[in-house]
């Protein structure tokens, strides 16, 4: 036994009253840390009333009054929360102007959805977005310029033979031979 206590008498162990815990003896005290670790606990709570100590009424009556209500209010938001309004918002406002646009018919047609184009995983090359953009090398656009005379693709095709995006991914009989 360390500290030269003597074992406690099971039959003496009965609940103390909560005034013996308010200025316990030095004699309890000791008592109580020494053995209060190898005692079982009740499978019962017991609550009694601790007397408070002067100062604390007025955090006693807050308590009580935070608890009687029912509505929970909270004062600080979290930045991942405010970050995550933020980037709807902006995305709305993204997509709003982007049906509201007269330029990028093109890639329009490609991408209609600024949201789904975000989540698609796409490798952007030079020869990519000018192929999307209507600003590659294709006939119509170096005749806009003046570079060349006719916009029309050499395979003759369907739609007016004109080189457009369109017609190079669908109707083009070269570059349907190719692949």
């Amino acid at each position: 036994m360390s500290r030269g206590l003597p074992p406690p008498d099971p039959r003496s162990l009965c609940p103390l009253s909560s005034t013996e815990f308010v200025d316990p003896s030095p004699e309890q005290n000791s008592w109580v840390r020494h053995w209060g670790a190898a005692l079982p606990l009740p499978s019962y709570i017991v609550q009694s009333q601790v007397i408070a100590h002067d100062g604390n009424e007025l955090a006693d009556k807050l308590a009580k009054e935070a608890a009687g209500k029912d509505i929970i209010s909270y004062n600080r938001i979290p930045i991942c929360e405010i970050a995550q309004q933020l980037g709807e918002t902006s995305l709305k406002k993204w997509q709003m102007q982007w049906e509201k646009t007269t330029k990028a018919h093109t890639t329009k047609e490609f991408f209609p959805n600024i949201k789904d184009r975000l989540n698609t995983k796409i490798m952007l090359t030079p020869n990519f977005t000018a192929f999307v953009t209507s600003h590659g090398k294709t006939k119509p656009y170096l005749h806009r310029f003046k570079i060349i005379e006719s916009p029309d693709c050499p395979c003759g095709g369907w739609g007016g033979g004109s080189q457009t995006v369109d017609h190079l991914l669908f109707d083009c009989t070269i570059l349907q031979e190719v692949s």
